[in-house]
């Protein structure tokens, strides 16, 4: 017993020094954990601790480290897929923090794209206004097909840039012979009701709610702040 306590404690050494690497970006240092018989260390798949869920790829993608990233994701016990407790994985990590050589190396790999509550990469790329990972998702074969794809509340990555005025994202997406060019024009003349006074208004030209991004619309910041009196505070509340 107390030798397996020992083997343990050692395994454990060996796997935080192993995140410290990826985390300073030690390239010979996660080689040689790799090297290591799997039998005696904790695989480097697994998160750090379940408190927070995040593993070495997550680590190595949110710090833009491609040499490393590539050599993790050689190694079959590596999963890009598996998500933190805020549901953030690999790609949404390194669109988040604008690695774009990151965003290209893990779209090579079958489990990296892959949708969430909160949306996909498209949807972090947006919000985090960056421009050159949407690019490389949008004419990445392994991710093109999600420009469309909504998040929990129904809301598109192109209806978000929209809501939000960030156009470039959808001049990138209207360009010639992109698939998703109609649905750009089409949400730039669709017309909807705002969600108090049923007005008709331009879907570029409604106010959002600025706490979520469930599907309301108001006409300007009047109706907004009677659908906030008369229940969406809750809604809203709810949603965080």
């Amino acid at each position: 017993t107390g030798i397996l306590v020992m083997l343990r404690k050692d395994a454990l050494r060996l796997f935080n020094q192993y995140m410290s690497d990826c985390n300073t970006g030690n390239l010979e240092g996660v080689k040689n954990y790799l090297g290591l018989p799997p039998h005696t260390v904790v695989s480097p798949g697994v998160a750090a601790t379940e408190k927070d869920g995040i593993t070495g790829v997550v680590v190595v993608a949110t710090h833009g480290f491609k040499k490393i990233l590539r050599f993790l994701l050689a190694d079959r016990r590596v999963d890009p897929s598996i998500r933190t407790v805020k549901g953030k994985d690999a790609l949404s990590c390194a669109v988040r923090f604008g690695h774009r050589k990151c965003v290209t190396i893990l779209l090579q790999h079958p489990r990296a794209v892959q949708i969430t509550e909160s949306g996909t990469a498209f949807h972090t790329a947006v919000e985090y206004d960056q421009e050159e990972c949407f690019q490389e998702l949008l004419w990445s074969p392994a991710s093109a097909e999600l420009i469309d794809v909504p998040d929990k509340t129904g809301v598109t990555p192109l209806m978000l840039a929209e809501s939000l005025g960030k156009p470039i994202f959808l001049n990138f997406v209207a360009q010639k012979n992109n698939p998703c060019r109609e649905i750009v024009l089409f949400l730039r003349k669709k017309k909807v009701n705002c969600t108090v006074c049923q007005m008709q208004i331009l879907w570029r030209e409604k106010t959002r709610c600025s706490g979520c991004y469930i599907n309301v619309r108001y006409c300007g910041d009047l109706c907004q702040k009677i659908d906030w009196l008369r229940g969406h505070r809750d809604i809203c509340s709810f949603r965080r």
